[in-house]
């Protein structure tokens, strides 16, 4: 039995490490406190430093280190999230014919690549955000919009019955400064 110097508990000699140095020596503190003190260090500002230095030497080599990490696995993540695959989602894209399921129309926004080259995005996964169900993919346009609108079917039709008014009103006043 031994008191750790951390805690200043008694413990029996099994619930310390070995020494570094080899041989039966043990520790002075116990495996708990050496864990919580490893810890401890690993968060010090010395290490965020070493931590930042590495990340600015991959990026020296690769200034599109990130991008490119992000394009490769941040797109299997997003569909994993959905519960899809790959081949899901291209089924999806073939059946809706490449198209956006509300607007009939391709995607049109850019996104920037890892070299330097803009590419169109791929359409999104649109989903209830209650139940989470899948329901098809949209352009980044209509899924925004779905959004705004927090998925309220009231929302859509007020939405549709003032641009409906607008559109007499505008047809109606354009007729009376024709005249």
């Amino acid at each position: 039995m031994k008191v750790c110097t951390k805690c200043g508990v008694n413990k029996k000699d099994t619930e310390y490490y070995l020494h570094k140095k080899g041989g039966t020596k043990r520790a002075t503190c116990c495996i708990d406190c050496e864990i919580i003190n490893q810890r401890k260090k690993y968060y010090t500002e010395h290490c965020k430093k070493v931590r930042k230095a590495l990340s600015e030497r991959r990026l020296l080599k690769n200034p599109n280190y990130w991008k490119e990490k992000y394009a490769k696995y941040g797109r299997k993540r997003k569909l994993r999230d959905f519960g899809l695959t790959a081949d899901d989602y291209n089924k999806m894209l073939k059946t809706q014919k490449g198209l956006c399921a509300i607007c009939g129309q391709p995607e049109t926004m850019l996104i920037n690549c890892s070299n330097k080259e803009k590419r169109i995005r791929p359409l999104s996964i649109d989903h209830d955000h209650k139940t989470g169900e899948t329901r098809g993919l949209l352009c980044n346009k209509c899924n925004q919009g779905i959004a705004r609108f927090d998925e309220n079917i009231e929302y859509f039709a007020n939405a549709i019955s003032y641009i409906e008014k607008h559109k007499k009103v505008g047809q109606f006043a354009g007729a009376i400064q024709n005249a």
